[in-house]
């Protein structure tokens, strides 16, 4: 199934020089409507990696800043601060006292983000799995939600 998949991206870049992720977001991609009869061109390669690369990664860092919008919408600031995002990962500044009430409510938005589903009406084929690490910057120990973390 990937392959098809992978081919099915080359061919919507190829034939409109842009694809999308499932959300809608639009990569432009013009060198993949480059004619190169058959000869290698660094670019158009480029240009048909990107189209399967894409629209993942995109979706991976929408879906991420989607599920950072809810949770400062859901959790109390005065409990919880988001201080930072890259990518895939999200850096939280979180009350000790409250750690075993926020992660899992954490968790539960980032796993399933309201808005993926209700705005935009999208529904994932894998589940998403949100690791979490408690403690300072670079040092947290992986957040075991089966049991008290302090």
């Amino acid at each position: 199934a990937l392959p098809i998949w992978h081919k099915k991206q080359e061919k919507l870049a190829r034939m409109y020089g842009y694809v999308t992720n499932k959300i809608g977001r639009k990569r432009r991609l013009p060198d993949a409507m480059i004619n190169t009869h058959g000869e290698y061109n660094y670019k158009v390669s480029e240009a048909l990696r990107q189209a399967i690369n894409s629209p993942v990664q995109s979706l991976a860092s929408d879906i991420n800043l989607l599920s950072a919008i809810e949770i400062d919408e859901k959790i109390d600031n005065n409990i919880c601060q988001m201080i930072g995002s890259m990518r895939d990962a999200n850096l939280f500044l979180v009350r000790s006292d409250e750690i075993d009430i926020v992660a899992p409510q954490i968790r539960k938005i980032m796993e399933d983000p309201t808005i993926l589903r209700e705005v935009f009406k999208c529904k994932l084929s894998v589940p998403l799995v949100c690791d979490m690490k408690v403690g300072p910057w670079s040092q947290g120990v992986k957040y075991d939600f089966g049991k008290k973390n302090k």
